[in-house]
């Protein structure tokens, strides 16, 4: 099973198109689902779920007999930590194993965009994260498997020239190599 949280417009349903013995499911807001439902609809082994992450009424709308991936790719930056430790909390005791997958962003992070951010969307990001032991403290239940800095991604490779040296030069330089991490724990 896979649970797709904040899903927004992403393509990853299709780019991956899982067999139909695959459950997979996209949460986000009641307005993005129904942008969303323009391009892609519900189909066997595949439901869009309108709701906040932070409700607690979506997850009963799906079973927990299976071993579940969970992607929080991009929305637990906008929680505060409160709302992120309940909301993996929540998840980690509901499913019976699984993987969860997501994004964390520096205070130093956060403070360099948070103008730009604010100008742009409106929007505002709440959780930072400067030591990667406090997420592991969210959850006894959990392991950390995988932290990496999105600088140092073996795929870095396939960027262009100019970038591929921009992000080199930026992982040599803690405060950058450390602005976003991507994170795999297993529960």
């Amino acid at each position: 099973m896979v649970l797709n949280l904040g899903c927004g417009l992403d393509t990853r349903i299709v780019r991956i198109n899982p067999p139909s013995t695959i459950q997979w499911f996209d949460v986000d807001f009641p307005e993005v689902i129904d942008l969303r439902k323009s391009f892609f609809s519900n189909q066997k082994g595949y439901e869009m779920i309108p709701s906040s992450v932070t409700d607690p009424n979506w997850l009963e709308k799906i079973s927990n007999n299976r071993p579940t991936m969970i992607i929080a790719e991009g929305i637990l930056e906008y929680l505060s930590q409160d709302e992120v430790k309940m909301l993996l909390n929540r998840l980690i005791n509901y499913f019976p194993q699984g993987q969860i997958a997501f994004d964390v962003m520096s205070s130093f992070a956060v403070h360099s965009g948070k103008d730009r951010l604010k100008e742009t969307t409106g929007a505002v990001h709440k959780w930072t994260v400067d030591h990667i032991n406090d997420v592991d403290k969210l959850d006894s239940k959990w392991n950390r498997v995988a932290n990496l800095s999105i600088f140092k991604s073996k795929y870095v490779h396939k960027l262009p020239l100019k970038t591929r040296f921009l992000y080199y030069v930026m992982a040599m330089i803690p405060s950058f190599r450390n602005m976003i991490r991507l994170l795999l724990y297993k529960f």
